[in-house]
């Protein structure tokens, strides 16, 4: 599995990928933010986990905070790409993997949070889906 040490080192290495103008600045403020919020929502569904049923509503209600950011953010970043002109194939892709990523976050992350519908899959699903989200927005930013 890749080591968090390694993500923080090609996020703090984006710098180079970007070039050194404002439209760089923004694209790598956006890298970093998405590293916040993604390490952040993995925080507090670790920390969910830990907890136990019931919830913590108030580390809950963070968590989903700290999602929807996350989603907002991608989704302005993807709505930017896809105008972009000069877009490849690859960047489609990976635009196409992340969001098929981010539905299974999302809707692992719904079933979890009803009692009845726990299941075993769900659960080792949405343990699983968060870093591939990770991996997938750090493609999406090495990519693009």
């Amino acid at each position: 599995m890749l080591k968090l040490s390694s993500i923080f080192f090609i996020f703090l290495n984006l710098k180079a990928i970007f070039e050194d103008t404002f439209a760089g600045r923004y694209k790598l403020m956006k890298a970093i933010i998405s590293l916040i919020l993604t390490l952040a929502s993995i925080a507090t569904g670790l920390w969910l986990h830990k907890g136990g049923r019931p919830l913590n509503q108030i580390i809950f209600t963070i968590h989903k905070i700290l999602v929807i950011g996350l989603t907002v953010l991608t989704i302005i970043n993807f709505n930017q790409l896809l105008k972009s002109a000069k877009i490849n194939p690859l960047t489609k892709n990976v635009i196409a993997l992340t969001s098929i990523v981010f539905l299974i976050v999302f809707v692992t992350g719904a079933l979890l949070s009803f009692d009845k519908l726990l299941n075993p899959y769900t659960t080792m699903i949405h343990k699983i889906s968060p870093y591939l989200l990770l991996i997938a927005l750090i493609g999406l930013y090495y990519f693009n």
